[in-house]
């Protein structure tokens, strides 16, 4: 019987099975259930790794949800101070647009004012234009007056002039009687003292 066995003190090279084999020269055996052991050992552990990379870029995840997070609450936070930016401008507007009513208002009530002041100027005009009327009209009555004044004076010397020649006359007529009086002592005399009386009356006449 030619069997590896049959020898006494013999070891086998190999020994064959239907699930295993021995390799006894080499001291390897090789199991198919070992090697499923060690594969699935294997497996577990590239799973195991597996998990832990999931577990890291969870984390990793988790790490950037938080930034997300972080960031978006940082961005609500910029939002918010916009919006109180916004506000305050949206205030600083309005507070700039009632000022600007407010000017409008001012530069209505100054053009009212001016309006005004330029009536009042017209009216103060019309005033002066009368006035210097009034003084115009003073001015021709003064001229008048100063006319009458005049007139009043020729008359006033015109009048001297007449008493003047009255007294001529009265001393003529004095004189005359005062030759008549004489008239038997000079009758010369009487006759000139006559044609003295006769031109001091044709002179009397011309002035009346």
């Amino acid at each position: 019987m030619n069997s590896e066995f049959s020898t006494p003190n013999t070891r086998p090279g190999r020994c064959y099975s239907r699930p295993d084999r021995f390799d006894f020269r080499s001291g390897r055996f090789d199991s198919r259930p070992g090697r499923i052991t060690l594969d699935l050992a294997k497996f577990t552990l590239d799973l195991a790794d597996l998990f832990l990379d999931l577990a890291d870029l969870t984390l990793d995840l988790a790490d950037f949800t938080f930034d997300v997070v972080d960031f978006t609450l940082d961005l609500a936070d910029f939002t918010l101070d916009l919006a109180g930016f916004t506000l305050d401008l949206a205030r600083v507007i309005l507070d700039l647009a009632d000022f600007t009513l407010d000017l409008a208002d001012f530069t209505l009530d100054l053009a009212d004012f001016t309006l005004d002041l330029a009536d009042f100027t017209l009216d103060l005009a019309d005033f002066t234009l009368d006035l210097a009327g009034f003084a115009l009209d003073l001015a021709d009555l003064t001229l008048d007056l100063a006319d009458f004044t005049l007139d009043l004076a020729d008359f006033t010397l015109d009048l001297a002039d007449l008493t003047l020649d009255l007294i001529n006359f009265t001393l003529d007529v004095a004189d005359f009687t005062l030759d008549l009086a004489g008239f038997t002592l000079d009758p010369a005399d009487f006759t000139i003292d006559l044609a003295e009386f006769t031109l001091d009356m044709a002179d009397l006449t011309l002035d009346l």
